[in-house]
């Protein structure tokens, strides 16, 4: 994970997601394994949340 700030689109967060089974076309076996590189904006993350079940803190 990767957090940069922007001054267009404010706080972008850069996640990947591994052990799917996601439908693709254009891979070997038509199905993706994991997704990479997906940019999302803070705003947009934070909106997508329907039911928050834990707050982690994290020390630096």
């Amino acid at each position: 994970m990767k957090i940069e700030e922007y001054p267009k689109h404010g706080k972008v967060i850069h996640i990947s997601i591994g052990n799917l089974k996601v439908g693709n076309p254009d891979v070997e076996n038509g199905f993706a394994k994991e997704l990479t590189h997906i940019p999302i904006s803070e705003e947009v993350l934070d909106k997508s949340v329907t039911v928050l079940k834990r707050k982690n803190q994290t020390s630096e």
